[in-house]
């Protein structure tokens, strides 16, 4: 392990950073296997007064990366705690605050999504990505109608957003407007015409839509 904590030494240097080599022991543990040990070892290097704002930033990134990697291999407890650390860090650190919003909703705690989305959107008002989480987290509280406002919101930022689209697909259908349902998810697939998941919503809806619109039979 000694080895791996030299080795990120050895990265922050190359950014241009020193590091007190005497805690290059929790610097291995901090990237260790044993998720207990790391932990431990990350927060003595967080209490640590000798580090600097350029180091912490560093660090903040590195634990930042690593939370969302856990989280889409789908290790949202350690997605969770390492992205709690990059915020410990850096609070000001928007797209960690978004990021361990997603382990909190992943791990079924929609409360905790919505506060750090919240948080991430009084940071920066204009982020794209929070407003598609909070509209994500809104839909699974069942608020449909706030849900399609921050999909929209998402979208007036960025036209772009095969992700917004695509919620607004599900929050129509919820809503029972299929109509619209079919009409955002084609917008969804039109951006990314290879996510299999909203071809599969799309053709759902159609059916719905189909079945609501069919005439019925005259009897004679």
């Amino acid at each position: 392990m000694r080895r791996l904590g030299l080795t990120v030494a050895a990265i922050l240097v190359g950014f241009g950073l020193s590091i007190n080599f005497a805690i290059a022991d929790d610097w291995a543990e901090c990237n260790g296997k044993d998720s207990d040990a790391a932990l431990a070892a990350c927060r003595r290097l967080i209490s640590n007064g000798d580090l600097s704002y350029a180091q912490k930033t560093t660090l903040a990134s590195t634990f930042n990366h690593r939370g969302q990697t856990f989280n889409l291999t789908g290790n949202f407890d350690r997605g969770l705690a390492d992205l709690s650390l990059a915020i410990d860090l850096r609070p000001d650190f928007v797209i960690a605050w978004v990021n361990r919003a997603f382990s909190h909703g992943k791990k079924g705690d929609v409360d905790g999504a919505m506060a750090d989305v919240n948080k991430a959107i009084e940071l920066d008002p204009k982020n794209v990505q929070a407003y598609i989480t909070r509209g994500t987290a809104f839909y699974f509280k069942k608020d449909y109608e706030n849900a399609i406002v921050n999909f929209n919101k998402a979208l007036a930022l960025d036209p772009n957003q095969a992700s917004a689209f695509d919620g607004l697909g599900h929050a129509y259908g919820k809503k029972g407007d299929y109509d619209q349902a079919v009409a955002y998810y084609t917008k969804a697939l039109a951006i990314d015409p290879n996510n299999k998941s909203t071809a599969n919503n799309l053709a759902e809806a159609r059916k719905v839509l189909a079945s609501q619109t069919k005439p019925r039979s005259i009897p004679p």
